[in-house]
């Protein structure tokens, strides 16, 4: 009977000795890369220094650092010396590390995950080149998400004229921002090199700012009447430069009188011009040409002599022996000279000079219409041709009394 007890508990001793000898162990616990941008996973395994038992083997996982999680357990399979699992990550500001630790009853063992903050990955200009005063966007891209607190990211340019702020802040979970901005209007063309960056990172692009020139130039009429002064705007394709954009300007006759220099001001993109005509003869072209740096433009402008418009007896009807007035009247002032009106009278009693002469600067003359031989009951055709053949006539009735012509009034231009 004593031996038999001997030999039980013999037994009980080796079969504990055989199931401590086979238990699990963690043999080492790896990461499929050293490092990882933040809000990204890295595949992980825990390895057994010898297969899992019939029930598996429940391995425990831990990472040091909240912004690296893991599954709080893994199980390896029966059987199996392996099992992988995902470290999770979170976006974070600044570069860190967490450890994780596989455990599993006495043994473990341990791997180092970095997390790394975002970079600058692209800067860009849409458009890449732009007149000075004008808008355009620029976008900023990371590497990864922002994290809670967002990303500031600095912006530093070589010249002020691309007129951007000096950072831009990427919300929390964005991976890039679009900002708009008005450039400086510039003098001449201007490669503003702005740089993107955050710790440990930058990425570069060139904004080209351009300096305006002329779009257009336009008249209020290309055809006035000598004396008639006319506008022109003038307006470029793009706002002007600190000190104004200085425009030559010159006229191709005399007869059209235009500022040698024109000023548009700063932050102006246009301006009005007068020019001043004079009365002529004869038409007369003026070329007006407008010069500044990248564009000249050259306009036609016709300069017409005045007209006759006119002619008005005092009077339409008188008897023979009297006398009456007639007005001619132009469209426009006589130029320099005067302006000379041929007159006829198709009655030989009713007298008319052979012509009369307006005055420079005036727009009308009158004449004096006398009757002599001339019988009652007849009607004088009174005539009057300006220099450019305009003719006009009017009807005189010699034998009635005397009535209020209903002509109508001298013309009075515009200036």
């Amino acid at each position: 009977m004593k031996s038999g007890l001997k030999l039980f508990a013999s037994v009980v001793v080796v079969c504990g000795a055989a199931f401590a000898g086979a238990a699990d162990k963690v043999s080492k616990v790896s990461l499929s890369v050293p490092s990882v941008a933040g809000g990204t996973t890295s595949a992980g395994t825990v390895e057994l220094t010898a297969k899992a038992g019939s029930t598996g083997a429940v391995v425990a996982l831990t990472s040091s650092n909240a912004a690296v999680t893991v599954p709080a357990t893994v199980t390896v399979a029966s059987g199996q010396t392996t099992v992988n699992f995902t470290a999770t990550t979170s976006p974070v500001a600044a570069n860190l590390s967490a450890v994780i630790k596989a455990t599993l009853g006495t043994s473990s063992a341990t791997t180092t995950l970095g997390v790394e903050a975002p970079k600058v990955a692209e800067f860009s200009f849409i458009p890449p080149s732009v007149v000075g005063g004008s808008g355009a966007t620029a976008t900023v891209k990371l590497s990864s998400a922002a994290p809670a607190e967002g990303t500031k990211v600095s912006l530093s340019a070589s010249s002020a004229a691309w007129g951007g702020p000096t950072s831009v802040v990427i919300p929390a979970g964005a991976t890039s921002a679009t900002l708009a901005f008005t450039s400086i209007p510039v003098s001449e063309l201007t490669n503003s090199d702005v740089t993107a960056s955050v710790p440990g990172s930058k990425v570069g692009a060139t904004l080209t700012v351009e300096a305006p020139h002329i779009a257009s130039f336009v008249l209020s009429s290309s055809s006035v009447i000598g004396g008639v002064h006319p506008s022109g705007t003038l307006t470029l394709n793009g706002a002007a430069p600190k000190g104004g954009f200085k425009i030559k300007m010159t006229s191709g006759a005399s007869s059209a009188i235009v500022p040698s220099t024109i000023e548009i001001a700063a932050g102006a993109t246009s301006t009005s011009v007068g020019i001043v005509t004079k009365a002529v003869s004869n038409k007369a072209a003026a070329r007006i040409n407008v010069v500044a740096p990248g564009a000249s433009v050259e306009l036609l402008l016709t300069i017409n002599p005045p007209s006759l418009t006119a002619l008005n007896l005092a009077s339409t009807s008188m008897s023979a022996g009297q006398s009456t007035t007639a007005t001619v009247t132009l469209n426009g002032i006589a130029p320099e000279g005067g302006f000379k009106i041929a007159l006829t009278s198709n009655q030989a009693g009713v007298q008319v000079p052979k012509s009369v002469t307006i005055a420079a600067g005036s727009t009308a003359a009158t004449f004096a219409v006398t009757s002599t031989a001339a019988s009652n009951g007849t009607t004088a055709s009174i005539g009057a041709t300006d220099p450019n053949g305009k003719a006009l006539l009017t009807a005189l009735a010699i034998g009635t009394v005397s009535t209020t012509s209903k002509n109508p009034p001298p013309h009075k231009p515009s200036h």
